[in-house]
């Protein structure tokens, strides 16, 4: 039960939340990305292929260690994908591991980038 990090969209702002142990101690914040973030968080996940990503990346039999979840939409484009110590690789297919891929670590960069550089893993 580590820390836990979350973005959601709210009213055109970005909401970063980060939680301790348990989600104790849950401290949130507002950020509003600029139109050039917006794109450049955008030609991001157009590079790393999320939109190739499964809807699922389970690993069977545990329950505890990393959750994820992604639900973004644009315009032209959708995604909603999670995955439980499970992550998909650069052609999306699930690595069956604990350990990120290269892909998901990118996709995490983004993240963090659009969020004003506040830590997200």
């Amino acid at each position: 039960m580590g820390a836990s990090y979350q973005v959601q969209l709210q009213s055109g702002a970005l909401v970063y939340t980060v939680s301790g142990r348990g989600r104790s101690n849950e401290k949130s914040s507002t950020i509003n990305p600029t139109p050039a973030q917006w794109r450049e968080f955008r030609q991001a996940l157009d590079g790393l292929r999320v939109w190739h990503w499964r809807e699922s990346y389970p690993t069977n039999g545990v329950t505890d260690g990393t959750q994820w979840s992604l639900d973004i939409a644009f315009e032209d484009r959708s995604i909603k994908t999670q995955g439980s110590n499970n992550y998909p690789d650069r052609d999306g297919k699930p690595n069956d591991k604990p350990e990120p891929t290269d892909s998901f670590k990118h996709y995490l960069d983004a993240i963090k980038k659009l969020a004003g550089g506040k830590p997200f893993a």
